[in-house]
């Protein structure tokens, strides 16, 4: 396996399913699996560096409410900082600067402890969604392609060819990057999951 992070064939090459359109309708230096915070976090950077990339998202669009609140640590910010120094910004139009917690402990017996910790850096506590919002207002709309669920790769020695559950185009890509979720079909081409687990 050369330029990408493995090699994985949905039934066969594109040479051996005459219903897969032979001309890749996406042709990027970087394919990215999945359009979650990882990965427009790596298109927000690709796009700076001037690498042609395209994101390739599952669901219908981009979600736009959660239910999840997630902590962002000072070292996670800085991160986010050196990809862009906008996004600190974004981020605290709509996340809270915390410097304490309540944590809550049960012992053997069922007796409960409460304590506050206090912080040494601010953490910033933000709605999931709005991460997401706020790194995607930065990635070039072109860049991100929804209803485009991932179902495999086949790599040679020029590159790696992408197919799509449920669509006959495939992409092209120099290089894939997988951050499709808990049960990565990016990941299982590369370590399958024992048992056929994390087939669904």
């Amino acid at each position: 396996c050369g330029a990408t992070m493995g090699c994985f064939s949905l039934n066969g090459a594109a040479g051996t399913q005459p219903w897969l359109d032979a001309t890749p309708r996406h042709h990027v230096e970087v394919a990215v699996a999945g359009a979650g915070l990882g990965g427009l976090a790596l298109a927000i950077a690709l796009d700076k560096l001037g690498v042609s990339a395209a994101l390739f998202e599952r669901a219908p669009a981009l979600r736009d409410v959660s239910q999840g609140l997630v902590g962002i640590t000072p070292n996670g910010l800085r991160a986010l900082e050196l990809i862009d120094p906008r996004l600190k910004e974004y981020l605290m139009e709509r996340g809270k600067y915390n410097t304490e917690a309540l944590t809550k402990t049960v012992d053997e017996q069922g007796q409960s402890t409460e304590r506050v910790v206090q912080f040494e850096a601010n953490n910033v506590s933000i709605p999931w969604a709005d991460i997401q919002h706020s790194l995607a207002r930065l990635v070039p709309r072109a860049m991100i392609q929804c209803s485009h669920d991932f179902a495999g790769f086949d790599e040679d020695e020029d590159g790696v060819t992408i197919y799509f559950k449920g669509r006959v185009e495939t992409a092209r890509a120099a290089m894939l990057v997988g951050v499709d979720g808990l049960c990565s079909i990016v990941r299982k081409g590369l370590v399958p999951f024992p048992d056929g687990r994390g087939d669904e």
